[in-house]
């Protein structure tokens, strides 16, 4: 009979414990009171692993779980599709990793930065626009009002070369 081995490295809160869960009768048949826990590996790697006897030519799906040590009961169940195994005449080893939470936690931590740095640049850009708004309202003031005075300068201008012409006239 084939060994297949589960070996996940993880770092386990106080009182919790790797296991796991799967589709094959020897894993608990998704029953998570049935699941089977993991044993801690201490040694540098700091591995939780399974050794299981298995049918020959078997194929199976599974998931891991944190498990809390006093009760047995489920902490966390990974949120990602179902993982799969298979083993024919020989043993075979499993190396995962649980990092696939962590990674989503991840993901979204780096999302919420993203949507974050995206607001303080949109609040950026905004007060740029309102500066740059407010400062072609002022130009746009100043063009105005320097072309009302030319106006002004042009009317008195006019006026008096008018008032000269009049004067003019009235000498000859």
């Amino acid at each position: 009979m084939p060994q297949v081995e589960f070996i996940i490295h993880y770092s386990a809160g106080s009182d919790q414990v790797m296991g796991i869960t799967g589709s094959i009768k020897e894993l608990g048949e998704w029953d998570l009171n049935s699941c089977r826990p993991m044993h801690f590996v201490r040694s540098a790697d700091g591995n939780w692993r399974l050794k299981l006897d298995l049918a020959e030519n078997i194929s199976w799906e599974y998931q891991y779980l944190i498990l809390k040590e006093s009760t047995n009961t489920v902490v966390k169940q990974e949120t990602r599709s179902n993982r799969e195994g298979a083993i024919a005449d020989k043993d075979e080893v499993f190396r995962d990793g649980f990092g696939v939470e962590r990674i989503e936690e991840e993901r979204e931590r780096l999302q919420k930065i993203r949507e974050l740095q995206f607001d303080v640049e949109l609040r950026r850009l905004a007060e740029q626009r309102e500066r740059d708004k407010k400062l072609l309202e002022e130009r746009l003031k100043k063009k105005e009002e320097k072309k009302l005075a030319l106006r002004k300068k042009n009317r008195r201008g006019q006026a008096t070369k008018r008032r000269r012409e009049k004067e003019e006239a009235g000498t000859t």
